[in-house]
């Protein structure tokens, strides 16, 4: 007699198609039956052209009870956040389904006030659920710290990013290496973030002003990618300085892969990052890394002087330390550790760990 094993059904419900999502689902198809519900069809900053999400349902298409036929249809829903209606009231109501209800979690804003909504998290939301599927290893200790959830119910299971190391990366790298041998070339500075107050700019312009008047930053090549509405303000300040920066406005992905590739080194210095793709993608491509402690996708990770750096967010004066400080000769052999670093703590198995460890 053959006995068939069935493979356990997941849904995801996320709030818009992105490629990360195309790739987590791609990922997680290996082992499992995988259906995804969007909250949204767009997002209002990631307004990626000839990008083709994923197909799947939308909020718009569904009923409450809609949602909910849906969601009894699978073993283990991983659900978007607990700021809709939909997902709250199906965390509420997850008693009555034999679906095991998960949310899907970056990491929250570390100052959090202990008020009412504080308790309604804790002894009824939190309560409520079977799992917490968290981005980072610091998401987990966040939840036992602040809500004492046992680390039983908190899995790890962070957003994918894209671990493309081609015979092309190995290439490109090592023409930069040979490169940066000669002083008089410039080290290429790449940044992708949106121009949102938490993105960290003041730390950015702060630093390449104190370059600029100490006759530092003409060695660097600088490529801003990104929108938003500091735009203008932080263009205005640095197109100033008359160096060699140059603001891209938003870019496609192809164009993204393009500078991430290109470049040696990649900042982000956001003041709070619940995740923080980008620097994953630098980290694989043997990038120099320098970012804030606030990206928790890399806070924990990244030991300074070995595998990259990492600044404390806001700090002006010690983001430009460490580009006062840049040995070109030491860029790609951190980067190398960097790369071994990011494929051991972010890999493939996360995912399937994650899904295996429910019961």
């Amino acid at each position: 007699m053959i006995h068939i094993i069935s493979m356990k059904k997941v849904l995801i419900t996320t709030n818009h198609p992105a490629p990360y999502i195309n790739k987590e689902i791609e990922i997680l198809e290996k082992d499992y039956e995988v259906d995804v519900i969007y909250r949204w069809r767009k997002d209002e900053y990631k307004t990626w052209n000839g990008f083709v999400g994923r197909e799947g349902l939308y909020y718009d298409q569904l009923s409450l009870f809609g949602f909910w036929r849906e969601y009894r249809k699978h073993d283990i829903a991983i659900l978007g956040g607990w700021a809709n209606w939909y997902c709250l009231l199906t965390i509420i109501f997850s008693f009555l389904f034999r679906t095991k209800c998960g949310v899907f979690s970056d990491h929250p804003h570390p100052s959090i006030k202990k008020n009412f909504q504080f308790y309604i998290r804790k002894y009824i939301l939190f309560k409520s659920l079977d799992y917490i599927f968290c981005a980072t290893e610091s998401t987990h200790k966040f939840y036992n710290n602040n809500y004492g959830i046992p680390m039983s119910k908190l899995l790890f299971f962070p957003y994918t990013y894209d671990d493309t190391y081609t015979k092309e990366n190995e290439k490109i790298n090592a023409e930069r290496i040979e490169a940066l041998k000669n002083p008089n070339v410039k080290i290429n500075i790449f940044i992708a973030n949106n121009f949102i107050d938490r993105k960290g700019y003041n730390a950015v312009v702060s630093t390449f002003v104190k370059l600029h008047e100490d006759g530092l930053l003409s060695q660097y090549r600088i490529k801003i990618a990104g929108n938003g509405e500091l735009f203008e303000s932080v263009k205005k300040q640095l197109d100033a300085l008359n160096e060699d920066i140059e603001f891209l406005g938003w870019i496609e992905a192809d164009q993204y892969t393009y500078l991430m590739n290109h470049c040696d080194i990649y900042i982000h210095a956001s003041r709070f990052e619940p995740f923080g793709i980008p620097p994953l993608d630098a980290l694989c491509r043997e990038k120099l890394l320098i970012a804030s402690d606030g990206v928790e996708s890399v806070s924990a990770m990244i030991t300074n002087t070995l595998d990259g750096f990492i600044f404390k967010a806001d700090s002006g004066e010690e983001l430009y330390d460490i580009l006062k400080r840049v040995d070109r000769s030491g860029i790609y052999w951190m980067g190398r550790n960097g790369r071994k670093k990011v494929l051991e703590v972010y890999s493939e198995k996360t995912f399937s760990n994650a899904i295996n460890a429910i019961r």
